[in-house]
C-alpha cells in the first residue's frame, strides 16, 4: 500500500504543476497554496491509518471501511 501511494505522487505532482496557473486564477496563489498543503497533511494521516488497519486486522478490518465509503459515496451522487 506505502508503495502505490509513493507512486502516485510524481503523477499528482506533474498535474498540479501544469494546471497550477488555471487554478491560481480562480482562488489566489496563498489560499490555494494552504488548501493543497492542509490536503496533503489530512492525506498522509489517512494513509497511515488505513495502512494501520490493514496491518492489524487484515482486509477483514478493512471491509468494513471499504462498504462504508461506497455507500456514503453512493448516497451523494444519488443525492445530486
Amino acid at each position: 500500500a506505502r508503495f502505490s501511494f509513493l507512486l502516485m505522487l510524481p503523477a499528482v505532482g506533474g498535474a498540479a504543476l501544469l494546471q497550477w496557473s488555471d487554478m491560481q486564477a480562480g482562488t489566489g496563489g496563498s489560499g490555494l497554496a494552504a488548501a493543497m498543503a492542509v490536503s496533503a497533511v489530512v492525506g498522509f494521516f489517512c494513509v497511515r491509518l488505513v495502512g494501520r488497519l490493514v496491518q492489524s486486522r487484515g482486509l477483514v478490518g478493512f471491509a468494513p471501511y471499504c462498504l462504508g465509503l461506497a455507500a456514503l459515496i453512493l448516497l451523494e451522487t444519488v443525492r445530486w
